[in-house]
């Protein structure tokens, strides 16, 4: 895993979501490397590398919002962006730049579209390179992991205790 190149996508799309007021909490396996625990994805598609979970507001607004980001990040999407009827419940989208995947998530397991609000105002904001992200709260991470309940997941848990309780014996807070 090249962390670099990881590191520098990453960069880009957050500020492109940025500069495009879209209103994400980075999820997943990314939520669990920020948080300190350093693993790969799993189950990739051939030719995928790296994969990026976000979790977006279900509002019209932050989607339009959100598919003018995607216009930015691939132009040659435009048209069937366009095409999209907004349907909070069934609003999944993904873009595939090789070596790279990003879903887009209008929720997540352990908390309904409803909660967003409530799961944003706990979250970590942190420096990525040169962008500042929102990534969901520690707490929130497990408990989302705890409902997908994966075999990786389970792991994470168990891995983000250890670095949790590592952290505290140190005299660190994150």
């Amino acid at each position: 895993m090249d962390l670099e190149k990881n590191i520098g996508y990453l960069d880009k799309i957050i500020k492109v979501f940025n500069d495009n007021n879209v209103d994400y909490l980075l999820v997943g396996g990314t939520a669990v490397i920020l948080h300190g625990h350093m693993r790969g994805s799993h189950n990739l598609p051939r030719n995928i590398d790296y994969d990026y979970d976000f979790w977006y507001k279900a509002s019209l607004t932050n989607f339009l919002n959100l598919v003018k980001a995607i216009k930015d990040i691939q132009p040659e999407a435009a048209q069937e962006l366009d095409q999209i009827v907004f349907r909070p419940e069934k609003a999944y989208l993904r873009i595939t730049e090789e070596p790279y995947k990003i879903e887009l998530l209008p929720q997540i397991k352990g908390f309904g579209r409803k909660e967003y609000d409530q799961v944003k105002s706990r979250c970590l904001v942190k420096l990525i390179k040169n962008q500042t992200a929102s990534i969901i709260s520690y707490q929130d991470l497990i408990t989302s992991k705890k409902a997908l309940d994966r075999e990786i997941d389970r792991s994470d848990i168990i891995e983000l205790k250890k670095v949790k309780k590592r952290n505290r014996d140190q005299g660190l807070s994150f």
